[in-house]
């Protein structure tokens, strides 16, 4: 329980908007997902812990500790998936920028090769270098197919990971089936017959 609380007063201060890592990502990424939908998952971020804890505190000791590792897995996930989306794009990044080097030299010798002359020769080394810089500058970009293939990969793997560490909680949401919302009235061969509106019906 101290653990817990602990760990909803840290994210409280280090995810706060001003000062706190939240404020780089307002003031480098503001046209992020992540920074936009900033008002919902800090509130949550900080209040689940709290829940946990009342869980714990009113008997669910087992279910308040089932969460938490429920949680921290997740976390973790999302943690490991953001490393390796930032390792692939850096992987990705490098590789074009070699490739970029080899493409500007042969470039270079090509020109100097053709070039008659030694005042052809040396204008060529004056504008090779421009080219070459103007050469590792492009090709160091990642397109935008690549990052739209990638972010479908993680986000995939996300989706999948999520739903295998959760899975063992969804049949606590067969209780829904036992909820009465409201109920409705329907005749069949000239005889009326009330039927309820639950939640397993919500579900299917």
């Amino acid at each position: 329980m101290i653990q817990t609380l602990a760990i909803s007063i840290f994210a409280a201060r280090i995810l706060r908007f001003r000062g706190g890592i939240t404020s780089v990502l307002i003031e480098k990424q503001p046209q992020s997902w992540l920074c936009r939908l900033r008002y919902p998952w800090y509130p949550l971020t900080s209040l689940l812990p709290l829940f946990i804890l009342f869980l714990a505190v009113i008997g669910y000791y087992y279910s308040a500790i089932e969460l938490r590792n429920f949680v921290s897995y997740t976390l973790s996930l999302l943690l490991r998936l953001i490393i390796l989306n930032d390792l692939v794009l850096r992987m990705l990044m490098m590789a074009r920028r070699r490739i970029a080097i080899k493409k500007a030299i042969a470039k270079q010798e090509l020109y100097l090769k053709t070039a008659a002359g030694a005042e052809a020769a040396a204008d060529a080394g004056g504008a090779a270098r421009p080219l070459m810089m103007e050469t590792i500058v492009e090709m160091s970009e990642i397109d935008e197919q690549t990052r739209t293939l990638l972010k479908l990969v993680l986000f995939i793997l996300a989706q999948a990971g999520i739903w295998a560490i959760w899975e063992p909680v969804f049949p606590a949401f067969g209780i829904l089936q036992d909820i009465q919302f409201w109920s409705y009235s329907t005749v069949v061969d000239d005889v009326t017959k009330n039927g309820p509106i639950c939640g397993g019906w919500l579900r299917r």
